[in-house]
């Protein structure tokens, strides 16, 4: 085996090899490329570029925008929407004091336009269309001409009572003393009064009330398209010919029979009247009509 060079030139000793190696290893280290933590952290992310479109979020054609290398290098680039800046037009940029931003409103609608033109559609939508009233005189003239003369109402009749009139016994005359005319004046004073005897009207379950009435007289004037706009209140319809009854029931029909009602309506003169006739259900007819 040859050596290339001479034994004489070789090192002699551990310490001389030991230098000899250190020495390569140094320069094999010099001559290796490394990236330290400080170069890496200045190594800039983003580009200044100049639009050549209008980009939502970004800004107008021809503004200055900063983008990152990756999107501008993959997206903006490869379709014209964007184009780089050299180094002599950032020194301009920076001359004239033109700074590089973006805008992220730029094309976003505004949410308070959003929300308004929303609501106006409801709004319209919601808007009700106003029925005109009638007037006073004529809506009274149509309640006489589509009235009939008698509403008729079925009620179940309560079940007839005969009076019993009890036996009075005959006075008995006692002897008074000479001149008794003061005696007899106190004691028709003091008497009690006799009640009156209660009418011979039967009567029915289930009151008629003037929102029964109403309830009518609507259903009637519905089958004419004039007539159905004319508006009735409870306060309209009142009873005139009621039979003597308590003021609690004044405002109500309790008995069979015919009652006279006038109708009026808010704003006229005259009113309307009619008349309401109470009779028994069918199947009672020939019961009231032999009690009777």
């Amino acid at each position: 085996m040859s050596f290339t060079m001479r034994p004489t030139l070789l090192p002699q000793c551990t310490s001389c090899l030991r230098r000899i190696s250190n020495i390569g290893l140094q320069e094999w280290r010099s001559g290796q490329q490394v990236r330290g933590k400080k170069k890496l952290a200045n190594t800039p992310t983003t580009v200044t570029v100049r639009l050549t479109k209008d980009v939502p979020t970004f800004g107008r054609k021809g503004t200055y925008v900063p983008i990152s290398i990756g999107r501008m290098r993959n997206e903006f680039f490869p379709t014209r929407t964007a184009e780089y800046v050299s180094s002599a037009q950032l020194k301009d940029m920076k001359a004239k004091n033109i700074s590089a931003e973006r805008d992220f409103q730029f094309g976003v609608p505004d949410p308070t336009l959003a929300t308004a033109a929303e609501i106006q559609p409801q709004r319209l939508s919601k808007r009700t269309v106003e029925v005109e009233k009638l007037a006073p005189k004529r809506s009274t003239e149509l309640l006489a001409m589509l009235l009939p003369p008698v509403m008729e109402f079925r009620r179940r009749a309560h079940a007839p009572t005969v009076p019993t009139t009890p036996e009075t016994p005959a006075p008995v005359k006692r002897e008074r003393p000479f001149s008794s005319a003061a005696a007899d004046l106190l004691a028709a004073q003091t008497a009690a009064p006799s009640k009156a005897s209660s009418s011979s009207a039967t009567s029915i379950y289930g009151a008629i009330y003037p929102a029964d009435v109403v309830s009518r007289i609507t259903h009637i004037l519905s089958e004419n398209q004039e007539a159905s706009r004319i508006v009735l209140g409870t306060d309209d319809v009142k009873f005139v010919n009621l039979l003597s009854q308590e003021a609690a029931d004044a405002d109500k029909i309790r008995h069979l029979g015919d009652f006279k009602i006038e109708v009026r309506v808010k704003g006229g003169e005259v009113p309307v009247e009619r008349l309401v006739r109470v009779l028994p259900t069918e199947g009672e007819d020939a019961t009231v009509s032999s009690s009777s």
